[in-house]
């Protein structure tokens, strides 16, 4: 099993700061500390279970997205929509955020085409992965507190050379930006995966709250959705998206196979087919919200982007695939 890379978050910081534009007094909201995570022991395997073991991925089931356009970006009006929905937390520690949140959305929108594609109808699970590692072709992600474990809960502490392991291992790859964004928003332009409004009980969410001693403000869970952590996969049917993909507004925020390019002029978006960022880079593009991410950060247009090399409790993924006969 080859070493797990050294994680070096701090030196990380200053440059991912200068690709998303933002102030360095902001830096510990986007960029925190990395969680307290150990990494757990080597999975151990008896003669036989290994000699049984296959090397692959037991069925997981798929959606189907079709060959279709997608509008990326995001409209003027829908920033402004963005920024109100954003500044319906009360607090001025919270609402000074709401611009340098929306950073990364301000690309003009454009219409895109895309082939047909299969996509994991859930994130992928505890379980799944832990079959990835015991057949040797993923190293264990990092534990976690006990309510974050469970088989049926999404795999998270992951970082991305991580997840485009398990997804090679499964036989596809993570899906790219584009795919992501259409799997989620479907042929219309609804802000959120089941419609234009956003309900509290359609997804695991969060919510931001004011940092300590009127600190920074910063990410917290709640459990107005019924779970103050992690949910088990697919527990928000009513909140899919129109091709019947689960979970792409919050539960985990979802790595995607784009690097991050520091020139806005350098997207993908302007490639008019199936368009990709570049694979490798410092910095990759995240999406979806998650179990700590407030209303606004569910919508399908909302981006972020993490360094590649960094893990952490609400971050996760599904994988893409060429489309099944």
């Amino acid at each position: 099993m080859r070493p797990r890379p050294r994680r070096t978050h701090g030196p990380r910081l200053p440059l991912s700061a200068r690709l998303l534009g933002l102030p360095p007094t902001l830096l510990l909201f986007f960029f925190p500390p990395a969680p307290s995570l150990v990494p757990p022991a080597p999975v151990q395997q008896s003669a036989t279970e290994a000699g049984a073991l296959s090397l692959r991925v037991a069925p997981v089931t798929r959606v189907r997205v079709p060959v279709g356009s997608l509008r990326a970006g995001s409209t003027a009006r829908e920033l402004v929509g963005a920024t109100s929905l954003c500044a319906t937390h009360t607090t001025p520690e919270v609402r000074v955020l709401c611009q340098a949140m929306l950073q990364l959305e301000r690309t003009p929108p454009r219409r895109v085409r895309l082939s047909a594609f299969d996509l994991d109808r859930v994130e992928v699970t505890q379980e799944a992965y832990a079959r990835c590692v015991r057949a040797g072709a993923c190293t264990p992600s990092h534990d976690g507190p006990a309510a974050l474990r469970g088989p049926n809960l999404p795999v998270v502490a992951v970082d991305h050379v991580q997840a485009r392991a398990y997804c090679a291992f499964a036989g596809g790859s993570l899906p790219t930006e584009a795919q992501w964004e259409r799997a989620a928003r479907g042929e219309g332009r609804a802000r959120f995966p089941w419609g234009e409004v956003f309900n509290a009980s359609l997804a695991n969410h969060g919510r931001l709250r004011a940092g300590a001693a009127g600190g920074i403000a910063e990410r917290a869970e709640d459990d107005e959705d019924g779970y103050s952590a992690l949910a088990p996969v697919g527990s928000f049917p009513a909140g899919a998206s129109p091709f019947g993909a689960l979970d792409m507004a919050g539960n985990v925020r979802e790595w995607v196979d784009d690097a991050l390019l520091p020139n806005p002029s350098e997207e993908p978006w302007h490639t008019p087919v199936d368009p990709r960022g570049p694979r490798e880079g410092e910095v990759f593009v995240v999406r979806g919200g998650g179990y700590l991410s407030a209303s606004f950060e569910l919508r399908v247009s909302h981006r972020w982007a993490e360094p590649g090399d960094r893990f952490a409790e609400d971050l996760g993924f599904r994988c893409a695939y060429p489309p099944s006969r």
